[in-house]
């Protein structure tokens, strides 16, 4: 059987040097495929992140929370002394945190058209008060109050009944005191964390 010669040093080299050479020439043209690779794969990567982090507020949203005593006697202490620096009489808070859990309990915060002064005639009060404490007890202003409410009740709604199972989100929207589809997607998200699509999607999955 005829053997094949072997290469010698310089012969390797030469060969060596003529596929340097050709990966240079191939290199520009691979790049974008290179780079297209990379970038096709930080995105599964992030999508699969995003998807970890949706699942674990999903998670936590179902959940019940649990209430820290220490923490809440803290903060009833804290508004407190927050009260007393805003001199608001204790006959008027008393009145209208009174009034402010009959209006959280009632479905009255659906209508769309509430505002600071609304609220605060509504409540026998004035708007200055009004807002006071419900910066001071809420920690927020009265625009974020109302969205938040709305939010909460829009969640417990979808979370606890069928009632939304074949509404659009425009029909959520309106139903739970929103003017449009993308305010109320808007404060979803800020509130839960959550794209509204995501939650639904996730809901009906459980209940089925």
């Amino acid at each position: 059987m005829k053997k094949i010669p072997a290469f010698n040093l310089q012969e390797m080299l030469i060969v060596l040097a003529i596929i340097g050479i050709l990966l240079l020439i191939a290199l520009p043209s691979l790049m974008p495929l290179i780079g297209k690779a990379k970038s096709v794969e930080a995105q599964i990567q992030l999508k699969a992140l995003y998807h970890s982090q949706e699942t674990h507020r999903f998670k936590a949203l179902m959940s019940k929370k649990t209430i820290d005593v220490n923490v809440l006697l803290k903060k009833e202490n804290d508004f407190s002394k927050a009260v007393a620096a805003k001199q608001i009489p204790s006959e008027i808070l008393e009145h209208v945190l009174r009034e402010l859990d009959d209006f959280e309990a009632s479905n009255r915060l659906l209508d769309r058209h509430y505002t600071l002064t609304t609220l605060a005639k509504e409540l026998n009060t004035n708007s200055t008060y009004l807002s006071r404490i419900i910066n001071i007890k809420k920690e927020m202003s009265f625009s974020e109050y109302i969205k938040n409410l709305r939010i909460n009740y829009a969640v417990k709604e979808i979370k606890e009944s069928n009632r939304f199972d074949k509404y659009t989100i425009e029909g959520i929207a309106q139903a739970c005191g929103f003017k449009s589809a993308n305010s109320f997607s808007k404060a979803f998200y800020r509130e839960t964390g959550l794209q509204t699509r995501y939650f639904l999607k996730q809901i009906k999955k459980e209940r089925q």
